[in-house]
């Protein structure tokens, strides 16, 4: 998914979310606004369920 000015990151991290094979591997990063795409509840759930999988998140 392409990254820059107007990113829906709801959708980048269901995008991003579904493609990790090793969850311990993967550090996710998110600088930026995180009002954009996604409802804020839909994020959180989203992002909650990376960590539940060992995934580190960085917001």
């Amino acid at each position: 998914m392409p990254l820059g000015g107007g990113t829906p990151i709801g959708q980048a991290v269901v995008y991003a979310a579904e493609r990790i094979e090793a969850a311990r591997r993967v550090i996710g990063v998110r600088i930026g606004n995180f009002s954009e795409g996604l409802g804020e509840s839909v994020l959180i759930s989203h992002v909650r369920g990376l960590t539940a999988q060992d995934s580190k998140v960085l917001g």
